[in-house]
């Protein structure tokens, strides 16, 4: 581990992101060492962002953002599209979309991990001085810009931004997270230009080759849970719940029974399923209910 990555050695506070990211970035250098370059591997992308790279790291864990900027005179879109391993959600977003009291820290407050989703794939609108020139209308618009996920990994990881290293605190709300069943669809970019499309009278929304009523593709189960303790931006104790499924071979037909095991040091044990739900989440890592593996395009 220290001979990968010198910056973790010593006995100073880390942290558990920078950790999974470093962790993703030297699994990919290990299997694909003739790629490596100063600072970490360099895999290809296509110029929709989808990864040709064939380690089990990007084929499991990258997926697609698109960002959006359409003129709100014509319509006209420009897209761009970049990979990403994990999406970091921010907790003051959340606590806007909730209509809130951002300066209120207390733990007792409680937002969704879709309102949080819902506030990162939110139009912003660009207008006054931020205008911008459209080719089309031949004059300065209002536009609008937008972030969304464009194509979903299977294994998808949420990094809440619990710590504002610039104003020095840690934002204790909690963040109420499904354990199964997470829809991301109205998260992507196909179920939010669906969306648009109906309230514009559209009848294009039906994408083809993926009816609408079929959304088990973007339905994710959570897997493990890592947590940061103490309100200190600068140091803490982390822990982690994950998911384990025991098989049952005692029945004829083989089934499965889940539960969960916090790992907290050298103490490990079985805990409830409500414990996990409660806990203060700082990463979140659902998988594909449905896994496979994307096709570069």
């Amino acid at each position: 581990m220290w001979n990968a990555f010198p910056s973790f050695i010593g006995t100073a506070q880390h942290d558990a992101h920078e950790l999974l990211i470093a962790l993703l970035g030297g699994l990919h250098s290990h299997t694909h060492p003739r790629v490596f370059v100063h600072g970490g591997a360099s895999p290809r992308f296509t110029p929709r962002g989808h990864s040709l790279c064939d380690c089990a790291v990007h084929q499991h864990f990258s997926g697609v953002l698109r960002s959006e900027l359409a003129c709100g005179g014509c319509g006209e879109a420009s897209h761009k599209f970049d990979p990403f391993l994990d999406v970091s959600l921010s907790l003051d977003d959340g606590e806007k979309r909730d209509g809130k009291d951002r300066g209120d820290q207390s733990s007792e407050m409680s937002i969704t991990l879709q309102s949080l989703l819902r506030e990162f794939a939110a139009e912003e609108e660009l207008g006054g001085v931020n205008q911008v020139y459209c080719i089309r209308c031949s004059k300065y618009q209002p536009n609008y810009k937008s972030l969304n996920l464009h194509t979903l990994p299977n294994v998808l990881v949420f990094h809440i931004r619990r710590l504002d290293f610039y104003r020095q605190q840690k934002l204790m709300q909690n963040v109420e997270f499904p354990l199964t069943g997470l829809n991301m669809r109205p998260f992507t970019s196909v179920g939010i230009d669906e969306v648009s499309d109906r309230k514009k009278g559209d009848s294009k929304s039906t994408v083809p080759g993926r009816p609408e009523a079929d959304q088990s593709e973007d339905v994710y189960d959570l897997v493990a849970v890592v947590n940061h303790h103490g309100e200190s931006v600068n140091g803490g104790h982390y822990t982690s719940y994950v998911r384990d499924e025991l098989s049952q071979v005692s029945s004829p037909t083989s089934t499965k029974q889940q539960q969960w095991v916090l790992f907290d040091d050298v103490e490990v044990k079985i805990v409830a399923a409500d414990e996990v739900k409660n806990s203060q989440a700082y990463l979140l890592c659902y998988v594909r209910r449905n896994p496979f593996i994307a096709v570069a395009a």
